[in-house]
């Protein structure tokens, strides 16, 4: 894993819900250098969550053997529209944690129908309003909110910074899309670099980041700008960071295989991957080579063989490989994107038909480069013809 560069801004890994569970974060911390890590949005309801909050949406939270051990800080984030639940919810967090996240921009239509997510964008003044009663009540150096640019058009931003611009937050995170353009079209980053200007405290940015290149030249083009958060990207590339431009299909393969393995155990036994974590990953707070990477991807298969087979823990990890490698693909060569891997019906059918692509050049080293022709596939557009 090469250094990155000292001038680079802070980086973090962005919540996506359904992906960014305490396995993948984990995964993702062993290749390559990540300052935070975001959780999948908490829904809050008024029914849920009671109590206790969830242990398995943040382990990293609330098991203190974990505590110091990991090379990233993790940003717990929330979503809802109650004001009363959200502090609720939040101050419980804030016990166990230094920041806590408002989600304010999820496209999604259930959510943004319930007037959560990017639904609380709706109306400024009301959106301005929630955001100064909570960092009241919560702090405004724990509290931390995520937007989008508007919800139809880029010119709605100006009202949103207005609000903005009377609130005192930890950190804003700009994804600079509106909500109808969900993840289609490019995202502006002029307009983050507008809030970084304008805003006394920092502002993340996040949209369009494909490579290190790209985090480069919008590290010099946005000066302002704190921290980047990256999602889809770092799907279809998830070395990016370790800025690998060239990987052989063992390591690849040895990779994709921590990742099932580490999202098996999490369904099988949490408590175990939480030892596991701390006793064979990181029992000291140190970068992992790929050499110790064939070691974990050996001794996770090992603990893995020790459990019963689980048939619907297994259709869940491959649901959850299959995702990920239908991103990856994009950035290997054309052979790699073959449909029938995406066909697999066990794990072990995965690996197999994965190892068959290029059945003599395990060793060989394939180029990673994200295809922009692809882009399409993964912003919800239509096929150019």
């Amino acid at each position: 894993m090469k250094r990155l560069p000292t001038h680079l801004p802070s980086l973090g890994l962005a919540p996506m819900e359904g992906v960014t569970e305490f396995p993948t974060r984990l995964w993702f911390s062993l290749l390559g250098h990540f300052d935070s890590m975001g959780t999948p949005f908490l829904r809050v309801t008024e029914s849920f969550p009671h109590g206790d909050i969830p242990f398995a949406w943040a382990p990293e939270l609330f098991d203190p053997t974990l505590h110091g051990r990991l090379p990233y800080t993790l940003t717990p984030q929330i979503m809802g529209i109650d004001p009363e639940r959200l502090k609720e919810v939040g101050a419980k967090i804030l016990q166990h944690s230094p920041l806590v996240e408002l989600n304010c921009g999820c496209p999604s239509p259930t959510v943004y129908g319930k007037g959560a997510g990017s639904g609380l964008l709706t109306h400024p003044g009301e959106f301005g309003t929630l955001l100064q009663d909570l960092s009241h009540h919560l702090g405004h150096t724990q509290f931390a909110a995520k937007i989008r640019v508007g919800i139809h058009c880029p010119s709605e931003f100006g009202a949103l910074l207005h609000e903005l611009q009377h609130t005192s937050l930890a950190r804003l995170s700009i994804h600079a899309r509106t909500r109808q353009q969900k993840y289609t079209g490019q995202a502006d980053w002029t307009l983050i670099s507008q809030a970084a200007e304008v805003l006394d405290y920092p502002v993340w940015a996040s949209g369009d980041i494909l490579s290190m290149e790209d985090i480069r030249n919008k590290s010099q083009m946005f000066p302002k700008i704190s921290g980047m958060l990256m999602g889809r990207g770092l799907l279809r590339n998830p070395w990016m960071l370790a800025q690998h431009s060239h990987m052989s299909l063992d390591q690849i393969s040895t990779d994709l295989q921590i990742y099932a393995y580490m999202h098996l155990l999490y369904r099988l036994d949490l408590p175990q991957l939480i030892r596991f974590t701390t006793q064979e990953i990181y029992p000291h707070r140190e970068a992992v080579s790929p050499e110790r990477l064939a070691q974990i991807c050996a001794k996770l298969q090992q603990v893995i063989h020790r459990y019963p087979q689980q048939p619907k823990a297994e259709r869940q990890v491959l649901g959850r490989v299959k995702l990920l490698y239908n991103y990856l693909r994009s950035s290997l060569p054309a052979d790699y994107f073959c449909p029938p891997i995406l066909r697999a019906k066990s794990i072990g059918e995965f690996f197999q038909l994965l190892s068959t692509v290029t059945p003599t050049q395990h060793h060989a080293h394939i180029q990673l480069q994200v295809q922009t022709m692809y882009n399409w596939m993964y912003s919800g557009e239509a096929r150019p013809k």
